[in-house]
């Protein structure tokens, strides 16, 4: 059974394009001095089922829009200066939401019903 309390940081669990991507999205936001890194990817079926049980998703892994369990979706979080994962709205997720777009993501920042600032999904495979 998998552990559903533990993301899982593998970035080869993620569909190919998006692995290249992610790389991209990482490497171009830390070059503009910004501290962020791969803080969940792939989701196995029991974690997505969990994360919605304790409202921290709004998708079951049965839903076609559980990007994450398909290896689709990536959550890009900034790390703090004692280098712990950080969703503190004072980062700078404006900037890092704009380069995912630039590289051809979507970004759950700019949904309005629930918006996710570490969320990016890759919709087609590129």
């Amino acid at each position: 059974m998998p552990n559903v309390n533990r993301a899982n940081r593998e970035i080869e669990r993620l569909a190919p394009g998006l692995q290249t991507i992610a790389r991209e999205l990482i490497a171009k936001a830390r070059t503009e001095g910004l501290c962020v890194g791969l803080f969940e990817g792939w989701r196995s079926p029991e974690r997505q089922n969990h994360l919605c049980d304790i409202k921290a998703s709004r998708v079951r892994a049965d839903n076609p829009k559980a990007y994450h369990v398909r290896g689709r979706a990536v959550d890009i979080v900034f790390l703090d200066y004692f280098g712990g994962w950080s969703w503190s709205n004072h980062w700078n997720w404006q900037r890092v939401g704009e380069i995912g777009e630039e590289l051809g993501l979507t970004w759950g920042g700019r949904w309005t019903r629930f918006p996710d600032l570490a969320h990016f999904q890759l919709e087609e495979d590129i």
